[in-house]
């Protein structure tokens, strides 16, 4: 081979036979495809998308592509055909028929060779193919892989534009959606799918969503901080209600709905909310006199009417002895976390609320430095990453085998250590909810709340990670946005990674400033300015931090407040021993004013993909002047997208 990668003349047969063995297997690949092609049942694809056609592609469909059980040569040709699509959506490029340039990165062989006698185009009858099978064939793949396979040629390119199918899952993906639903390929389902994107879309990039105030329920002496909301329910608690909200949304087809959930039998104390599975988690607090802690119970009860959960054995989950407060508490799909703390043993139970069994305990007690521990978060339904001051630790949790301890896979570093004079404390939180936005499986058929329209794909969530850093001159304010993907380590053996914080930060965006505060929903991350509430038209910034297109949106006019803040994304892929970097896409951003009471005192924020809400009190006496002996009357503030 010489020094341009070109295979010299001896080498042409050696490079053609790996080629060809890597073809041979992707053939392999898709003989099981084409049985799955030719049987009327069908079934679901990887991912959650079913073939194209009501059950897959029909038995007349498989006739039309020629598979037959007794015809072994013709099947094996048909499989070349879907073998060659595939490779095509891999990177090759077919530059006329007979010849197939493969497109290969990291200085590895270039140029076009042609294909062997029994591979040509022409003999495989790639373009006799009526566009009716290769939508078929292209239906079963990624949106990124069917707009990669419409640059191969002018006949590819003229299928995918025709199919509104095609396009629709070509835009799911390139704006990080997923669609799960079974009826998506159903006669003109698609372009009102499509049309529903483009609005969801439009909206998010604008900002264009209606506004609407609305007055809350008083509540008894509970601070305003406490408010949940989760795939547009908004929920309120007080010790003895929780106030419930049905935020409105067009595509959706829900309306505003409010109802009240009374009559519990112990003090609520705390609450989350999973509208998918009807799911309303309430703990509650038992003192233990004169002994230190506090016996925290876990009730299971409906989101709708306040009924024993029916998906759970028992309508009490655990009751676990912790210190003072209330535990950290975090739900993926049917698995449920909670990190205790007593005394000054902190560990992480993570339950499985349906069959009431703990799956697993993990000591994160750190004897070096016994208050390293911070927070923990669940990045999917078999791994949670463990906040410490110094390090985010990635678990694997083996939920095959209950009691198993969870796998250490890898420990990624902070960027500074803990000093006399200096001090960073980190907070992480994910996505909004994602733990209701993934792997809810099955559990969804018993809630009686609609779900998401168009949830993000599980790889475009992100990670927050803030800091707040103190030296004794200063102090500074920092946020960092992590995509999941970069988190998870999928080894289960070995020793596990330890990746030094200047590789792994290059793979997320970051903003610094004096102040102010973020959310994130799903892939997007929504700044609101320090001074939010000591003005009556504050600005909010969209950073969209999944976005593959680079430039800029318009915003309704310059505000300097916002124009320090950057955004970039850089997907970053962790594996066992390799590291690979994309490259960086500038995130999207555009701001708005809106109309906030000045009166409110300390307003908050919350948000899912689809509504912003802000909610704040002031206290009004019977004659509406404030009185410090008054009760506390509840501002709702609602941005829902049209």
């Amino acid at each position: 081979m010489d020094c341009q990668g070109t295979p010299a003349k001896g080498d042409d047969m050696k490079w053609w036979r790996r080629r060809r063995r890597d073809t041979i297997n992707n053939m392999m690949y898709s003989y099981g495809l084409l049985k799955y092609l030719s049987s009327s049942s069908g079934g679901v694809r990887e991912g959650g998308r079913r073939g194209v056609g009501d059950g897959g592609v029909t038995s007349d469909a498989g006739c039309k592509l020629g598979v037959k059980d007794d015809d072994p040569e013709e099947l094996i040709e048909t499989a070349m055909i879907v073998a060659l699509v595939y490779l095509c959506a891999d990177g090759g490029v077919l530059n006329r028929p007979g010849v197939f340039r493969w497109k290969v990165e990291m200085g590895d062989l270039q140029g076009g060779y042609p294909l062997h006698e029994t591979m040509s185009a022409n003999r495989l009858g790639l373009f006799a193919l009526p566009p009716e099978i290769l939508i078929h064939i292209f239906g079963l793949l990624e949106g990124r892989q069917i707009a990669r396979c419409g640059t191969v040629c002018s006949y590819f390119k003229h299928v995918i534009e025709g199919s509104i199918l095609l396009q629709y899952f070509v835009k799911l993906d390139m704006f990080g959606y997923t669609d799960v639903s079974e009826s998506v390929d159903a006669p003109g389902i698609p372009a009102t799918r499509l049309n529903q994107l483009e609005s969801h879309i439009d909206a998010w990039n604008n900002l264009d969503w209606v506004e609407s105030h609305v007055d809350a329920p008083p509540r008894d002496g509970i601070s305003n901080a406490f408010g949940v909301l989760c795939q547009g329910i908004f929920a309120m608690f007080d010790s003895k209600r929780v106030y419930c909200i049905q935020l409105p949304h067009l595509v959706r087809g829900t309306l505003f709905r409010r109802w009240t959930l009374d009559g519990f039998a112990f003090p609520v104390d705390q609450i989350e909310i999973d509208p998918c599975n009807n799911l309303l988690l309430v703990l509650s607090r038992e003192y233990l006199h004169p002994d230190p802690g506090v016996i925290v119970h876990f009730h299971l009860r409906t989101l709708s009417d306040n009924t024993p959960h029916p998906r759970a054995v028992s309508h009490i989950l655990a009751s676990i002895r912790t210190g003072a407060g209330v535990p950290q508490v975090r739900t993926m799909g049917r698995l449920l976390g909670v990190a205790v703390c007593f005394p000054f043993k902190p560990r992480l139970e993570i339950w499985n609320w349906m069959t009431g069994q703990k799956m697993t305990v993990l000591d994160v007690k750190d004897d070096d430095d016994p208050h390293s521990y911070r927070t923990f978060e669940f990045l999917s339904a078999t791994s949670i990453v463990v906040v410490r001051a110094v390090a985010l630790e990635v678990y694997q949790i083996r939920i095959e085998t209950p009691g198993a301890r969870p796998v250490h896979t890898a420990s990624l570093c902070m960027p500074y250590p803990h000093l006399n004079d200096y001090c960073v404390t980190p907070r992480v939180t994910a996505s909004p909810r994602l733990s209701q936005c993934i792997d809810h499986g099955n559990l969804s058929d018993c809630s009686p709340f609609p779900s998401p329209s168009f949830p993000l794909a599980e790889d475009n969530y992100y990670l927050s990670i803030h800091w707040n850093e103190y030296d004794s001159a200063s102090r500074a304010w920092a946020q960092f946005h992590v995509p999941l993907s970069s988190l998870r380590c999928s080894s289960m053996d070995g020793d596990a990674l330890e990746i030094p914080w200047e590789t792994w930060s290059k793979g997320f965006c970051s903003q610094n400033g004096a102040g102010g505060e973020c959310k994130m929903s799903g892939g997007r991350l929504i700044y609101f300015p320090s001074s939010f509430g000591r003005r009556p038209h504050p600005y909010v910034s969209l950073f969209d931090l999944n976005r593959s297109r680079a430039g800029k949106l318009s915003r309704p006019s310059p505000d300097p407040r916002t124009d320090y803040a950057r955004s970039q994304a850089i997907k970053l892929d962790l594996r066992p021993g390799e590291i690979r970097m994309e490259r960086p896409h500038p995130a999207h951003l555009t701001s708005r004013s809106f109309t906030v009471d000045d009166s409110l005192y300390a307003p908050r924020v919350a948000c899912d993909d689809e509504h912003i809400v802000f909610w704040g009190s002031r206290r009004m006496a019977a004659d509406g002047d404030e009185d410090e002996d008054s009760v506390l009357a509840h501002k709702l503030i609602i941005l829902t997208m049209r």
